[in-house]
């Protein structure tokens, strides 16, 4: 990913009830606050929508952000992602695809040196790198580089670093956004891999997250799910913008990459899933996939 653009089973019915809100059981308890003066609303804070600031819920859509870059549900599994593609971004890193073509790996990097005190593997190629743009990797030895990425990964304190970065710049902004906009748990995570996919905006080939969202408001108006905007219809409106960039972009208008549209997202919003509740049943990059309860997660 970049920081403006990027790329890169079976649960049981306990599970239900942590996704689908508290049952209230009455107790004696109960019927003496009865009488103890007004009470909370127990029934609207079990109505209220999921927010992936919730730490399971916050896991399940980094894991299914996983089966998106790197096919498996554990994104945990893949700090040490190394890979040069053709694709414009130079090398992919780490578990939401960091590229040194687009910069935020080299936010990674200076968290960790900053975290290190600069004794660490990769600290001589924090300037080369800097120089860098797209698939240039002139001047970088590709060789050594790859050698310090596999030694620096081990460090707790680089695993660190990658998830302050995810955080900071993908998956708060989309948690933010979508309290703002009133959409629950699902439209967060859709925000959340867009801006994995294609960051906020700065890649003429493809609309960023920014655009895509402005383009998703205008369309009502000016209004979203916050403003009494139909949530579904405000979601399906943003999947369809953001599926006909992905087509008419050089990098995303593969099967596999599009698959997290038309097999993963539009699929869960098809079904009112907006609290990302089980049963999840999604394919993309041709494999399936089934979750059903917070146990299948990491795996």
């Amino acid at each position: 990913m970049a920081l403006g653009n990027f790329s890169k089973a079976t649960v049981g019915i306990g599970a239900l009830a942590m996704v689908a809100g508290s049952l209230v059981v009455p107790t004696a308890a109960n019927a003496a606050n009865d009488n103890a003066g007004p009470q909370p609303d127990h029934a609207a804070a079990a109505a209220a929508p999921k927010d992936l600031k919730d730490p399971q819920l916050k896991e399940l859509a980094n894991d299914i952000v996983a089966t998106n870059e790197n096919s498996d549900l554990n994104m945990d599994a893949h700090y040490g992602f190394y890979q040069k593609e053709d694709d414009g971004r130079g090398i992919t890193l780490g578990i939401v695809g960091f590229t040194t073509g687009t910069g935020d790996f080299n936010k990674v990097l200076d968290n960790y040196d900053k975290a290190t005190g600069g004794q660490n593997a990769l600290h001589d190629y924090i300037e080369p790198l800097k120089k860098l743009s797209g698939d240039n990797l002139d001047g970088l030895d590709q060789k050594g580089f790859h050698q310090a990425w596999k030694e620096a990964v081990k460090d707790p304190k680089m695993q660190e670093a990658q998830r302050q970065v995810r955080d900071e710049l993908y998956f708060n902004p989309a948690v933010d956004q979508g309290e703002q906009d009133g959409v629950g748990a699902l439209g967060q995570f859709i925000y959340y891999d867009t801006l994995v996919l294609n960051g906020m905006g700065s890649d003429p080939d493809e609309k960023g997250f920014k655009k895509i969202h402005q383009e998703t408001v205008d369309s009502f108006g000016g209004k979203t799910p916050a403003q009494g905007v139909d949530q579904k219809e405000f979601l399906e409106r943003f999947l369809d913008i953001h599926q006909d960039s992905m087509e008419h972009s050089d990098s995303h208008n593969d099967k596999d990459t599009l698959q997290r549209v038309t097999d993963e997202q539009r699929p869960f919003v098809n079904e009112s899933k907006f609290d990302l509740q089980f049963p999840l049943d999604w394919t993309v990059n041709e494999d399936h996939y089934q979750v059903n309860s917070f146990d299948d997660l990491g795996k």
